[in-house]
């Protein structure tokens, strides 16, 4: 009787750890094959274990309701977002020497902030690091061009890239 009991203790004990897992694609132990479409695993020996180069990887089946999902250790990359190619521009400041008004605003819209000195006017345009300065002074015929540019920022190497930006997003807006 005690045979019986110490039997059928066994049984439930092993009843209560669940069906054989199968471990995620790539990560098998050595002597364990990774078991195709059934979600079961059988022992076998290492030489049996390895697959061919040109078999393709299953996926893993679904973990039942009395089990955890189970994750891998390898981070497969996500697929890059296509993006498109970047408008090529300008970005040198000095090109707006002797440009007009009206050019301008073609070139980058509306300033932010326009401050009249005399017959003098200063346009801003603010990028997200940088700031561009242009002073406009009366020309011959009585229209205003740029006769000084002045790009400010926190970092000197990214103004040029700064201004290059806020050009593109000039050409994106209008064809927009």
């Amino acid at each position: 009787m005690k045979r019986f009991v110490a039997c059928s203790l066994l049984l439930v004990l092993a009843a209560c750890g669940g069906p054989a897992q199968k471990p995620a694609p790539g990560n098998a132990e050595p002597g364990w094959p990774q078991a195709q479409n059934s979600g079961q695993v059988t022992p076998s020996t290492p030489e049996k274990a390895a697959k061919p180069a040109s078999a393709a990887p299953q996926p893993a089946p679904e973990p039942s309701a009395n089990q955890a999902p189970r994750q891998s250790a390898r981070l497969v990359p996500e697929p890059a977002e296509p993006t498109a190619p970047e408008i090529p521009v300008n970005d040198d400041p000095a090109q707006f020497m002797n440009v007009g008004d009206s050019d301008l605003r073609d070139v980058l819209g509306d300033p932010a902030l326009i401050r009249r000195d005399g017959a003098a006017e200063v346009w801003q345009f603010r990028g997200d690091d940088c700031t561009l300065d242009l002073f406009l002074y009366p020309a011959e015929g009585g229209a205003l061009a740029v006769k000084h540019v002045e790009l400010r920022g926190e970092a000197p190497d990214e103004r040029r890239a700064c201004l290059a930006r806020m050009i593109r997003a000039r050409i994106i807006a209008a064809d927009g």
